[in-house]
């Protein structure tokens, strides 16, 4: 899509979407995209699994990968990343090679999104990087009730509800603690589906941010690509199946996503 060009001494503004796997990440991505923010050159095609796109940047995902492996993990790991990671030997080249990424993929470009659910777990590197490109970082987590995530992830493979809540809640809580100083907003997958206009609108509203791209001027296009029906979600998922040690963490960082939708405070403490 077109995007606005750019003055040379205004910093793009970078919306970040970040959440757990299978959470509506994608849906958002595809209408922050219609709604003028650019996704890059090369965005991952679809696949079975996710048959209307990732619209996600493939050349980030590759860098985002190399740093987990250099790191001796991988996406679905709920274990910490190492003490002092960002600043280790194998991962400081590949800081530059974020910069020269973005870079490739956005020169020109006044505002850029990257959506990948990886991103909530490196969110500490790239807040170095942001000063170096310069951008205006917007943040958006969108979230989706843990055991839906986890039914999701069950149809794709072989995982368990208890596997699929600690990843869940791993995501969530690091995307929750590197943006608590950064601007962002909440939208859960229920609510992008309900009522997208309306969702947009106040993600807008929260992040101070006028769309490049009237929502208007894009409402068929955009009723076209969601299926409300894909967001059936049960209304009675019973927490109870979860272990007890994870189900109260589960529980409660859910209500602190749906509070923080709601425009309720949240204190950094309770994190």
């Amino acid at each position: 899509m077109p995007n606005k060009s750019k003055s040379h001494d205004v910093p793009d503004t970078a919306l970040f979407i970040l959440g757990m796997h299978r959470s509506g990440t994608s849906a958002l991505a595809r209408v922050v995209n219609l709604l003028g923010f650019d996704l890059g050159e090369d965005i991952l095609p679809a696949q079975p699994d996710n048959e209307t796109g990732f619209w996600e940047n493939a050349a980030l995902v590759d860098v985002h990968e190399q740093i987990f492996d250099a790191l001796g993990t991988a996406w679905d790991d709920v274990l910490s990343l190492p003490s002092g990671w960002t600043k280790s030997d194998a991962v400081v080249p590949l800081k530059q090679k974020l910069i020269e990424t973005c870079r490739a993929q956005f020169r020109g470009r006044a505002h850029w999104c990257l959506k990948d659910p990886r991103a909530s777990r490196l969110l500490p590197l790239w807040r170095t990087v942001f000063a170096e490109l310069p951008v205006r970082p917007l943040m958006v987590i969108a979230y989706r009730h843990p055991l839906d995530v986890a039914a999701s992830l069950a149809r794709r493979s072989t995982i368990s509800p208890n596997a699929a809540c600690l990843m869940w809640l791993r995501y969530n809580l690091e995307a929750l603690e590197h943006t608590y100083d950064l601007p962002r907003a909440f939208v859960s997958y229920k609510s992008l589906m309900a009522d997208w206009s309306s969702a947009v609108t106040r993600l807008g509203t929260v992040l101070d941010l006028d769309w490049p791209v009237n929502p208007q001027d894009i409402a068929s296009e955009v009723e076209n690509f969601l299926d409300p029906a894909r967001a059936q979600a049960q209304e009675n998922y019973d927490f109870s199946i979860l272990h007890p040690g994870l189900r109260d963490w589960v529980e409660r960082t859910y209500a602190i996503c749906q509070a923080a939708e709601r425009g309720e405070a949240i204190k950094q403490e309770e994190i």
